[in-house]
This record gives C-alpha cells, sequence and structure tokens, in this order.
C-alpha cells in the first residue's frame, strides 16, 4: 500500500488491534466531527427507527439526524439505544444526544403514524421547560410520512415525476445523445435518477434538473 515507507512495509495489524483502533481512537473522532457537523448545521430533526441488529439478532432503535449543511439535506446515524420502551425512552434518548445542541431541535419523527405519543408529549414538556416555552414542530408520530406524501401529492399534481423521468432516461445508456448535448452545450452535467419510494430524497435529482 505504501511502497515508498520503509516504516509502513514492516507495519502488522491483527484484526483484534485493529478492532482496537477502530472502536477506540477513529470513531470517537468521527462522532466528534459528526456532532460538530450537527451543531454547525443548526437546526435539525432527529429521528429513530427499528432496524434488525445482525450481531444480536433482535430489534433495536437506530438514531438519526436530518440537517441541512452546505445547501444540503445531510442525514446522519448517531446512536443505537440498547434498551428500548416507552418509559426509558426520553432518559435514554437524552444521553445519545447529550453533546447536540437540542436548542436547535426542530422536530421529533417516529416509526409508523400511531406510536410512541407518550415520548412525544414527554420531550415536548421538558423542551418547553428547558428552553423559555419553545415547543418542538409536530407533524405526527412520523414526519417522514406526513413530508412523503406531501411530496407525493405536489409530483402527482405538477406532474413532475413524468418530467424527471422523462429527463433521465433521454440521456441515460444514449452515448451519441450525450456527446451531442455536450458539444452543443459545452456542458457535461446530466439529469440524475428519479426515485419513487423516497420522495423527499429526490433534492439533487431536481437540483440537476434547475441547472440544466
Amino acid at each position: 500500500m505504501f511502497p515508498d515507507s520503509d516504516i509502513a512495509k514492516s507495519f502488522a495489524l491483527g484484526k483484534d488491534k485493529t478492532a482496537y483502533f477502530i472502536k477506540f481512537g477513529i470513531a470517537p473522532c468521527f462522532q466528534k466531527q459528526l456532532v460538530k457537523t450537527i451543531n454547525k448545521a443548526r437546526p435539525f430533526v432527529l429521528m429513530f427507527d427499528e432496524s434488525l441488529n445482525q450481531s444480536s439478532k433482535k430489534k433495536k432503535p437506530d438514531g438519526h439526524t436530518y440537517s441541512f449543511f452546505g445547501g444540503w439535506l445531510c442525514q446522519v446515524k448517531i446512536f443505537w439505544l440498547r434498551i428500548p420502551g416507552t418509559c426509558n425512552l426520553l432518559q435514554h434518548i437524552k444521553e445519545c444526544v447529550a453533546q447536540l445542541n437540542m436548542r436547535q431541535l426542530l422536530s421529533v419523527g417516529m416509526d409508523g403514524p400511531n406510536v410512541n405519543f407518550k415520548f412525544l408529549d414527554l420531550i415536548q414538556k421538558e423542551h418547553a421547560e428547558l428552553h423559555g416555552g419553545a415547543q418542538v414542530i409536530m407533524v405526527g408520530s412520523c414526519g417522514l410520512h406526513i413530508l412523503h406524501n406531501a411530496m407525493k401529492a405536489g409530483f402527482i399534481a405538477w406532474q413532475l415525476e413524468n418530467l424527471l423521468r422523462a429527463m433521465h432516461f433521454l440521456f441515460h445508456n444514449v452515448p451519441a445523445r450525450r456527446e451531442d448535448f455536450t458539444k452543443l452545450t459545452s456542458s457535461s452535467r446530466f439529469p440524475l435518477s428519479f426515485c419513487g419510494h423516497r420522495l423527499v430524497e429526490n433534492v439533487p435529482c431536481t437540483y440537476s434538473l434547475i441547472l440544466l
């Protein structure tokens, strides 16, 4: 890997030591950088969802944050809850996001439209007490579902889905057409593919069409 370094050539590292370096050396550094980036981005949305942990073969809630950074919507997985349950959920989430500036919390979302309403009430009351009566935005227990359906309605009403798909396939796997377009416009930027089941993540696709 490093032919110009005698030290690197003689360097040996087993799997146990590699795992140790990653867990206690690299991972904390990455975590600090992620926390710094989220706090710098200001308002963020906290979401958690159940996912299967392959090592324990049990479902545990994963936590994610969504925030705008550099003009783009960024998703970051920030924690994994070891102990689920509505009674302890608020306390465990507070421990996991202790390094985040919770004053910038915009909204909270969860999986499913009718779950964990007790948690929403608890976090709403505590947020108001800690931050001068400020409250987080509530759009149901899963804001992602609400926003997805809202985006879907807009795409259907304005027929944007057909436009975005057509523009992508107009140049997709057609080298001659791409070459002619590049010659005429001096641009090598082409429309990105449209995702029909993750509508809120079609910002890059829409933005690529605007740039054309």
